[in-house]
């Protein structure tokens, strides 16, 4: 199984010919690989931050040391790392 990652960043949302392209292009790629699995991300709407101190402080961070602002930082990124 392959994964596919979409990520799209127009404000214009469903009115967007680029979100448009994207999605015409996703049909087109999963009828000749339908075993596809597909993330969409939109960083318009949904912006992921900038890397910084507290979340590079929160890797090198024993997980039993983790704070709420940690666990939160850190289950973004496995998100992100996943998609």
């Amino acid at each position: 199984m392959s994964n596919l990652l979409a990520v799209t960043s127009s404000i214009n949302a469903d009115n967007s010919v680029s979100n448009a392209l994207i999605s015409d292009f996703i049909k087109q790629w999963k009828e000749g690989n339908p075993d596809t699995a597909v993330s969409r991300r939109d960083v318009a709407h949904e912006a992921v931050p900038h890397l910084d101190g507290a979340t590079v402080g929160a890797f090198y961070t024993p997980a039993e040391h983790h704070d709420d602002q940690a666990k939160q930082l850190l289950a973004l990124s496995d998100t992100l790392v996943e998609e």
